[in-house]
């Protein structure tokens, strides 16, 4: 999967600032696939969250200029926007992503960077015991368990 080409800007939509204390109320109950897991990779300081052999549902890590990026592996539209929104029992973060082209599963997937809002994406995965529901607009919720992978993908990304 390639990201978006350099001369392409992530799109910018305000983001909601950390909470000290998010309430759940979304209608459509998050989802963890069975055997789905967190995994690490130190070579490329990316984490990926999804089933054994397979792209992941869910991806964080560094790009080659040290931006880093979230992506969401599920279908987007050509051109499309959105915000991805990871909430957890204490925290929030919020990401702009945009549609790019993938050569593996669906045409496009969303995707996007983390600038300002990197501690708080920490945050969520750090102070959130239990799990962490990451949300697109009116699709079904992921529902992700907070460990130590996710916090290393970032923490390389320095």
């Amino acid at each position: 999967m390639e990201a978006a080409e350099a001369d392409v800007q992530m799109p910018t939509f305000p983001l909601p600032q950390e909470t000290a204390s998010v309430e759940r109320t979304a209608e459509t109950p998050a989802v963890q696939p069975p055997n789905a897991a967190w995994v690490y990779n130190r070579a490329s300081g990316i984490a990926v969250f999804g089933l054994p052999n397979s792209e992941g549902l869910l991806t964080i890590g560094c790009d080659e200029g040290g931006t880093l990026t979230v992506t969401r592996h599920t279908a987007a539209t050509e051109d499309g926007k959105t915000v991805l929104v990871l909430t957890g029992q204490n925290r929030s973060a919020s990401i702009s992503l945009e549609a790019v082209e993938t050569d593996v599963g669906p045409d496009h997937v969303w995707q996007g960077t983390v600038g300002p809002a990197k501690q708080s994406l920490r945050e969520v995965f750090t102070e959130n015991p239990g799990v962490v529901t990451v949300s697109i607009g009116e699709g079904t919720p992921l529902s992700v368990p907070a460990s130590p992978e996710p916090v290393q993908a970032i923490d390389a990304c320095s």
